[in-house]
């Protein structure tokens, strides 16, 4: 099911976002997505901006050396599963982020 929506969506959307909706949507049915807001590294809470590792794991950017990703912007694409509101140079940190994971 998952597989056949994202392959209708492949030629119409950018297949980047579509990999990435794809994969917040396998996160969350498997329970692996991590919505609270504290960072993986050094369990403080994350006020700004949110950096990801590998498995989309919150962190402070400061933390994980990684750049940041608009808080809103993430918080559209967990919750609504949506990347309208993340502009492409943060799609492709989060496309390198998922490749970490394969």
């Amino acid at each position: 099911m998952l597989i056949d929506e994202a392959s209708k969506k492949w030629d119409k959307q950018n297949p980047k976002r579509v990999a990435i909706e794809s994969y917040v949507k396998l996160l969350l049915k498997e329970g692996r997505l991590h919505t609270e807001l504290d960072c993986f590294l050094c369990s403080l809470p994350i006020q700004n901006d949110i950096a990801l590792l590998r498995g989309f794991l919150p962190t402070h950017h400061q933390c994980s050396n990684k750049q940041p990703i608009n808080k809103k912007a993430l918080y559209e694409l967990f919750y609504h599963n949506t990347t309208l509101f993340l502009n492409d140079e943060e799609i492709e940190v989060l496309w390198l982020t998922l490749l970490e994971g394969l």
